[in-house]
Order: structure tokens, then sequence, then C-alpha cells
């Protein structure tokens, strides 16, 4: 039914407002999305849906400087999208608008049923204005020389983290951008043989953590030094208010997977030795830069692994030079035994941070997870004006497309009669024509082909089945009177009495054959 597959508890919208393209002359319009749902949280998909779109000046209950009315159809994901600057005009003047002197806030009032009964709405804050708009009002569309990029400070050590604070209120989603081709895979290199793995000796003690220093103050912003130590984490500040969140940009271009490199055969598994002795480790020197890398030399034969002495201090770690060619990778030796795990050595200082390497491809989309829970409920819209008060008693309203307009003349309505045309019914309905002429007429019902039933025209004269009537009451068709037994015959001309199959100009039937009746 339909009226069940309407009636919604909520809506659930996500939407984002979209900066105009930045062209020298900007569209006076923001594109607006929406994602529906039900109460039951699934999707509202191929639906018309009426929305009221209002921008509000100063706070979230302040002046409207805009309203507008649309009826996007929703897609196969539920999804609409609008041109706010472009619906059906209320009020205001969407170019008109000052961005500058914000703040502004977008109200959606929303009928589900594609009419006009909002029932559902909801009011954003605009934390960021429409630049395209903005620029356009400014009285200067020329932007400035950008100044030149200062040096990069130093890395002060990191604070103590704050106390975490309450959660943000949730930000409008941006529109996801348009998924960019995929590209190439570029050539894997070829694998090399798997060179034998020695056994692993006992780990040594780890070594006592040392004290973490003070958070200095942040110096001038100079040359970028070397990563100083990372200090405790000091606790979580409060979460400020989630921003808008930008549109995604295009996907780059995959390459192509090369094809995958022969893999080597795999070497006997040797017997698993007793595990000797742990010998003591001596201290760890300094790590020195890291040469290329030679050739893979034949695998020797394994020895006994002795004990792991105690784990020396971490030395600094030197620059990591560059890697050398790949080697041919030997046969796979046999694995070892696997060594006593010891205690962790001190952490030592983090090195630098390297460049970001290139965007990976993007994996398959993972299952939609299960619906979180529902969020609470939006501040209470402000109250609708209602239907206009009437200027005299019988006063109706009708809808001009726009709003509620007052009607009197044309339906009049006293409580107790109605009158068409007429403000003074002396009738339960009066109606009342436009004239005396048979160029109007008062009445006229039809049936759903739109053939006259009933017809009245201004000029007093009356049809059935026609309204062309050519006396005060002219019937198109046959005219059965029952309670006189009259029957006239519109093909023939013949009348009956008492008599519905008539075979001359006048035929008359009596009503019995003794002396108690006559006929005529």
């Amino acid at each position: 039914m339909t009226k069940a597959i309407f009636r919604f508890s909520s809506l659930f919208f996500l939407f984002c407002i979209l900066q105009s393209s930045l062209f020298a002359q900007s569209p006076h319009a923001m594109t607006y999305q929406a994602v529906i749902r039900n109460s039951s949280n699934a999707l509202v998909t191929n639906t018309t849906v009426g929305m009221r779109i209002s921008i509000l000046q100063g706070s979230a209950t302040g002046a409207v400087v805009y309203v507008e009315t649309q009826t996007p159809v929703s897609n196969t994901n539920g999804l609409v999208t609008l041109s706010v600057g472009t619906g059906s005009l209320v009020a205001g003047n969407f170019a008109g608008i000052n961005w500058g002197a914000g703040p502004y806030f977008i109200k959606t009032e929303t009928d589900p049923t594609g009419g006009s009964n909002y029932t559902i709405s909801g009011i954003t804050q605009f934390l960021s204005v429409p630049y395209a708009l903005y620029a356009e009002n400014s009285g200067n569309t020329s932007p400035g020389p950008a100044g030149p990029m200062g040096l990069t400070g130093a890395q002060g050590p990191i604070g103590l983290t704050g106390a975490t604070g309450p959660a943000g209120a949730q930000g409008p989603i941006g529109l996801t951008g348009a998924k960019g081709a995929t590209g190439n895979t570029g050539p894997a290199g070829a694998t090399g043989p798997q060179g034998p793995i020695g056994l692993t000796g006992n780990t040594g003690a780890t070594g006592a953590q040392g004290p973490i220093g003070l958070t200095g103050n942040t110096g001038a912003a100079g040359a970028t030094g070397a990563q100083g130590p990372i200090g405790l984490t000091g606790n979580t500040g409060a979460t400020g208010a989630q921003g808008p969140i930008g549109l995604t940009g295009a996907k780059g271009a995959t390459g192509n997977t090369g094809p995958a490199g022969a893999t080597g055969p795999q070497g006997p598994i040797g017997l698993t030795g007793n595990t000797g002795a742990a010998g003591a480790t001596g201290p760890q020197g300094p790590i020195g830069l890291t040469g290329n890398t030679g050739a893979t030399g034949p695998q020797g034969a394994i020895g006994l692994t002795g004990n792991t002495g105690a784990t020396g201090p971490q030395g600094p770690i030197g620059l990591t030079g560059s890697t050398g060619a790949a080697g041919a990778t030997g046969p796979q030796g046999p694995i070892g035994l696997t060594g006593n795990t010891g205690a962790t050595g001190a952490q030592g200082p983090i090195g630098l941070t390297g460049n970001t390497g290139a965007q990976g491809p993007i994996g398959l989309p993972g299952s939609t997870g299960a619906a979180g829970p529902q969020g609470p409920a939006g501040p209470a819209g402000a109250n609708g004006t209602g239907l206009l008060a009437g200027t005299a008693a019988g006063n109706t309203t009708f809808w001009d497309g726009s709003k509620w307009t007052e009607a009197s003349s044309n339906l009049y309505n006293s409580g107790q009669k109605i009158g068409l045309n007429n403000t003074a019914p002396v009738s339960v309905l009066d109606i009342k024509g436009y004239g005396s002429t048979t160029a109007t007429s008062s009445l006229n019902v039809r049936n759903s082909f739109s053939t006259s039933l009933f017809f009245v025209r201004d000029d007093g004269r009356v049809g059935i089945n026609t309204t062309n009537p050519s006396s005060i009451f002219s019937v198109s068709g046959d005219l059965d009177v029952t309670g006189m037994r009259l029957h006239v015959d519109a093909l023939t001309g013949k009348i009956g009495i008492n008599n519905s199959l008539p075979n001359s100009s006048l035929d008359i039937t009596a009503f019995g054959s003794t002396s108690a009746t006559s006929s005529l």
C-alpha cells in the first residue's frame, strides 16, 4: 500500500555543500546532496522527494535571506542531488547574498512522499562560505601574489597528551570524487634463491629506560634539524568541531602487473641440533653506513649456536646507504633450531621520517558493516507560519503553487451553506453562473471519458447527455419516465405509453381487458 511505503518516522541525511567552480563568473548555485534512509536504516531509492531549502543569517534561528523548493528523485543508492539557487523561488535573492556577513546556516525540510508536507527538518552551519560566490561580491577577484615559504623549524619534543575531551559534532561528509582509471602494473623483479637461515641466539636482558626530558618552548622556524627523542605522550586534548570533508581526489593510474619470477627449489631441512650454552655478548658498536649489497656467496656449514650474552646499549643509527643490486638467491638451506628469546633492549632514538612512497593500488571494497547506533535527535525546527488568517467570514484557502492564498467568491463556506461564485448562498449548495447567455455555463457533470451527463447553461436551458440544449429541457438519447410509464425512442421518434417498444408514432398499451380500466 502506498501509505505504508511512505510512512517514515525518521530520515538520515549525509550532505555536503560544494564550493562552486572558480571561473571568472561563478554560477549562482551550490551543489547539495543527501542520502535518504528510512527508520529501518534502509535506503529510500528511486523516489520523488519534496524539499524546501532556506538560508539563515546569524544563527540557527536567524533571519531568512533565501527560500526555494525542489522535488529531486533519489537514485538506486538513495542519493538525491540538487543545485541550491536553481529551485522554485519562494523568497529572497540567492545572487544577492553577502557571504562575508555570516555566519550562515542552511535549513532543509523534507517531505518523503514528494509533496509539500515537510515533516523532516535539519539545520547545519556553513563552516566555510562558498568562496567563489564570496569572491564575486567582495569587489576584488584578483588574488595577491603568494609569499615565499619560510624554512621549516626544528622538530620539538612531543608534549604530554592531554585528557580526551568530548567528541565534537559530526561535520558534513563531502562528496566522493570520481574514481580514476586503473593504470598498468609495472613488471616485478626476479626473486633470487632463499639463503640458509642461521640459528637464533638467546636474547639479552632489556636495559633500563632513560628519563624523558621536559618539553621545551617552540623555537623560531629555522632549518630542519635532526629528529630528537620522542617524549611521553600527553593526555589527549579536547576534540575540536569537525570541519567539512573535502572532495576525494581522482585516483591515479595503476601500472600493469609484471610477470612473476621463477621460485628456486626448496633445499632439504637438516636435523635440529642441541642448543649450546649461550656465550656472553659483547657491547654493541656503532652502526656504520650500509654498503652496497654484494653477490651472495655459497652457503657454508652451520655451526653450533652459542649462548646469547647480555645486550649492550643501543648505539646511534647511521645513515642508510643506497641499496645495491639484488644478487642471485642461493638454494634453500636447512633451517636451524630457534634459540630462546632474550629480554628486549633499550629503545634507541627514532630516526627521521622518510618521504612518503607512491600510493599503491586501492583494494576491493569491503563488505558493508553493521548499521551504527541511532544518533541523538537534532534540535527542533522553527515553527511554521501555518494558514493565513481570512479577512471575512466564509473565506476558504487554496494552494497557488508556492503558498496558501485566500479565496472567497469562487468558493464560499458559511459553515452550513456553500456558495460557488456566490458569497450569499440561499441553499445548501448555491451555484451562480457567470452570465445569462449561451456563452457560459454554471454546471457540467461529466464521466471519466469527459462525456457531459448533466449540463446547465447560463441562459436557463438544461441538457441531458448534451452541452447544446435546444430547449428549456433537452435530452440526447432515449427518455424513460418510469412513474408515468412514458418512453420516447430517440432513434425513431415514436412515443410509447405503458410500452417501451412503440410500433407507431403513438403506441398505447391498455392496463387490462375489463370494464374496470381504460386506455384512452
